[in-house]
């Protein structure tokens, strides 16, 4: 769908809107800077802490109830070699 602008420039006049339409413009989408821009990485950055706090007490949740199911169900028979 042509703009509303594009469309009177066409039929008004057509080599402005062909000079126009040649125009490139080149856009960068890129989040992060380019490497010569990025300060080189030493060890663990601060951001990921809260990253590594959420997964340690989620693998501790995980690893308590673990043990509460075999020490504690009868259901759960550990067969010990």
């Amino acid at each position: 769908m042509l703009h509303h602008a594009t469309t009177r420039s066409l039929l008004i006049d057509p080599e402005a809107d062909a000079a126009a339409a040649s125009t490139t413009v080149a856009v960068d989408l890129r989040l992060t800077p380019p490497a010569a821009a990025r300060p080189p990485l030493k060890g663990t950055q601060p951001l990921v802490y809260p990253l590594f706090a959420a997964l340690g007490v989620a693998v501790g949740i995980c690893g308590m109830q673990l043990v509460r199911n075999i020490s504690g169900n009868p259901e759960v028979r550990v067969i010990c070699l």
